[in-house]
């Protein structure tokens, strides 16, 4: 079944909101539009309890469930309008307590650990707690103790790039989706598991059309989609890394990101 709205699938941080957690009030008017001209989809390394945080924050979600389709934890968690859950992907158990016990070696560095909707902080450092403070996070300690929890995604919070690189090769061993969402924040997430491969699963699902699934990121852990789905868009402050795999770069000063890729999308018809 072809879509007769575009589907846009964008990520959160650097993307939609700014360095500054701000979110353009064009995107803001687009997003709480009674008759939106296109299917928003967040796609975001986040889980569903920090975007529901993060848009009420901002007036565009109040105390109901969130009514977008979303890829959630860099494509361990999809869901649809109304929360519910469409794919949920965990680390093998084995494999889980295994690295578990390997990061647990460099208490100098903080992880994260997520659940479905859970973030725990193991080896609490200033740094992490930093950057967990920035990114409006408020996880649990993670208690060694505690039966462990089917984890769907893993983040090493690293002081400095030589530090990340440390830990890349710490766990070189495990088979393991890794990406960078910025230059010291490490994602690892269960094999086969991307932002790419989860919106696949959704527009399938949905019966998208995916020549009408537009994509938009600023980082690694988004190029799977861009690889995977045909037009790709990226904000003007993106790194040129970045910006030479997209199909179109937005300046998004005037009028948002969402706005912006949709004047294009009529501009070029696409």
């Amino acid at each position: 079944m072809a879509n007769a709205l575009p589907v846009i699938a964008f990520d959160l941080d650097g993307t939609l909101i700014t360095h500054d957690l701000k979110i353009h009030p064009a995107d803001v008017a687009m997003l709480t539009i009674p008759d939106p001209p296109a299917v928003f989809v967040p796609t975001t390394g986040r889980t569903l309890f920090s975007i529901r945080n993060l848009f009420k924050t901002h007036g565009i979600l109040g105390d109901a469930p969130m009514h977008f389709p979303a890829v959630l934890q860099n494509g361990s968690l999809v869901v649809n309008s109304g929360e519910e859950r469409l794919l949920y992907k965990t680390f093998a158990p084995d494999v889980q307590a295994n690295l578990i016990k390997v990061l647990l070696s460099r208490p100098d560095v903080s992880f994260m650990l997520f659940n479905d909707d859970r973030m725990r902080m193991m080896n609490p450092t200033p740094y992490g707690e930093a950057t967990t403070s920035y990114y409006q996070f408020k996880p649990e300690r993670y208690d060694p103790d505690e039966p462990d929890e089917p984890c769907s995604k893993i983040i090493c919070l690293a002081p400095t790039v030589e530090i990340l690189n440390e830990i890349r090769d710490l766990i070189r061993e495990f088979d393991l989706e890794l990406a960078t969402s910025k230059t010291t924040i490490l994602e690892m997430n269960p094999p086969g598991v991307s932002k790419g491969a989860a919106l696949e699963y959704l527009a399938d699902c949905k019966g998208w059309n995916t020549n009408r699934v537009f994509c938009a990121g600023d980082g690694e852990n988004d190029l799977e989609m861009f690889r995977r789905f045909p037009i790709s868009f990226t904000p003007h402050t993106t790194p040129d890394t970045i910006k030479r795999q997209v199909s179109y770069v937005v300046d998004i000063r005037e009028n948002g990101l969402l706005r912006s890729i949709l004047q294009l999308i009529e501009r070029e018809g696409l």
